[in-house]
């Protein structure tokens, strides 16, 4: 569906708990954390119930003093194949936030490295969300139904021009509500093994937000309608996804997978008030069809080919499919993307998968990082690159994991500065060590590395890298307790966490700086310890 043009992730909760869990944490800047989890029988099922509560300030001048509450109350009955469950979550948070800084005044010393342009900036948000899931298989296949419905609520404050009167205030309160219908049967007669997947998908958001001018978190007379600092929208995106799979083991080295899928989206919106006058309030609608194949070769050796290719597509802003002035985002974007691949375990204790994929996308959104806000840039764009994944159980207390991958980003249309996508990195890699079955010990060590960017189009700027290490040590106290330690970049490195070009700003001391761009960013944190404490009952 949306959004899911490079793959897609399916996110499962544990009906049950072995036994219940009791962690407490402490470590530097602040930072407490409590979780309680178990799951008792309850009524012939088990009654699964997690509390998190957690602080943290973090290394910045003017701590973030974030206390965030999660809350989850699950009651299931059944298994995988034949069973529901209904889920309660809640989530709660409130801080400060320190976003961006100047480079040049940094390296200049005018700021520091943990300080912030504007000390009112920050935000609350809130949560909750009730879902429900019912299956039932047989021998004719299986029947899935899912349900949700989520309340959203974010009121948020930032300044990326760092001039007293141009921070601005985003809230944002919705209810989203859908359902997901999956009917799985299976076919006789045709090759080895063969299945048919008809699925119905439907979701509803209704949405109330606003931009506001403010200073100190309190609303400004005027609006700064050059970044339309002033506007309220009532928006209701509604859409409706029927899609159909056949999987096919043609014999014991080759089988098919093959789909299509058809999405239609309603956008409508009511221009409750905007300063740049756009009489935004109108209703569009669109249908977009994604066909999709996959073909899977072997195993020969513990070794399996494989390519795929298909359309998929991701939708705009409501806001900019309905404007009354200007020119109007596409509704429903087409993308195509296609891969090679090859999957092996002929080396014994060692998976790896090594793909080669291209990604084109219709009209590429981008982030204009001086407004903070993303725009439809009605340019084409291709993605190529790779990605190379390795398991590798060395001995029986060794486990390494090493990811690595490469893309290289182009607008593939003329227009702005140049041709590179700002903001898209290049590199990425992930090495981590796991030692276990090592006594009462057991640790990890993990390095993740992002490569440098370009941060304009014409790549004349661009970022560094950032490397970091992350490592846990743990000792089992007995056998229902355990105290861990765990260190965040124990290196010290002094990278950045983000990186953005601006066109303009206001720096420490009042400074105009109009002639950029410039590069503005915000580091990662500084080495810091934690200790938890975990015990079974």
């Amino acid at each position: 569906g949306d959004f899911a043009n490079a793959g897609s992730a399916n996110i499962y909760y544990t009906d049950t708990v072995d036994r219940g869990v009791a962690s407490f944490g402490l470590g530097q800047s602040g930072f407490y954390r409590t979780l309680l989890a178990d799951s008792p029988k309850f009524h012939n099922g088990n009654l699964l119930y997690a509390l998190e509560l957690s602080h943290y300030d973090g290394p910045w001048d003017k701590p973030d003093n974030y206390n965030k509450m999660n809350g989850m109350l699950r009651y299931s009955q059944g298994n995988s194949a034949n069973g529901f469950n209904l889920t309660a979550m809640s989530y709660s948070g409130k801080w400060n936030s320190t976003d961006q800084i100047p480079y040049n005044d940094y390296k200049n010393g005018l700021i520091s490295r943990w300080g912030s342009m504007d000390k009112s900036s920050g935000a609350m948000a809130n949560r909750n969300s009730v879902s429900g899931e019912w299956r039932q298989s047989d021998a004719s296949g299986t029947v899935l139904f899912q349900a949700y419905i989520i309340q959203n609520y974010l009121d948020l404050y930032s300044n990326f021009e760092y001039s007293p009167s141009s921070q601005f205030n985003q809230r944002d309160s919705r209810v989203t509500s859908g359902f997901n219908l999956a009917r799985v049967w299976n076919l006789e007669g045709l090759g080895k093994e063969a299945t048919n997947t008809l699925g119905l998908q439907a979701q509803n958001d209704n949405i109330h937000n606003s931009l506001n001018s403010t200073t100190a978190r309190v609303r400004n007379a005027s609006c700064q309608s050059v970044i339309d600092q002033c506007r309220s929208d009532h928006i209701s995106q509604s859409s409706l996804g029927l899609y159909a799979e056949n999987h096919v083991h043609w014999n014991d080295w080759f089988r098919t997978v093959a789909g299509l899928r058809g999405d239609y989206f309603r956008f409508a919106n009511r221009g409750l008030s905007s300063s740049t006058g756009d009489n935004n309030t109108d209703t569009v609608t669109d249908f977009i069809a994604s066909p999709k194949l996959n073909v899977v070769f072997g195993p020969w050796a513990k070794t399996e080919y494989y390519y795929s290719v298909g359309n998929g597509y991701h939708s705009n802003d409501a806001r900019g499919v309905t404007i009354g002035s200007g020119t109007r985002a596409d509704g429903l974007v087409r993308t195509f993307g296609q891969e090679v691949g090859i999957r092996t375990e002929i080396i014994d204790g060692l998976q790896t998968t090594l793909a080669l994929f291209q990604l084109d996308n219709a009209s590429e959104i981008v982030y204009v990082g001086d407004r903070g806000l993303t725009e439809d840039s009605g340019r084409r764009s291709r993605r190529t690159g790779f990605e190379f994944n390795n398991y590798i159980k060395a001995t029986k207390w060794l486990t390494i994991d090493a990811d690595f991958a490469y893309a290289k980003a182009r607008f593939r249309d003329a227009g702005g500065g140049g041709k590179y996508i700002e903001g898209a990195v290049e590199g990425v890699a992930s090495i981590s060590a796991i030692i276990d079955n090592q006594g009462p010990y057991s640790g990890s060590l993990q390095l993740r590395y992002f490569g440098p960017r370009p941060l304009t189009e014409d790549n004349s700027l661009r970022s560094d890298s950032t490397t970091t290490i992350n490592g846990k040590v743990g000792y089992r106290v007995n056998k229902d307790t355990k105290i861990e330690f765990v260190g965040f970049n124990l290196l010290n490195t002094q990278s950045s966490a983000i990186d953005y070009a601006v066109d303009s700003y206001t720096g420490v001391g009042g400074t105009s700086n109009t002639s950029g761009p410039y590069r503005v960013f915000h580091p990662i944190e500084s080495r810091t310890f934690r200790v938890m404490l975990i015990t079974r009952y």
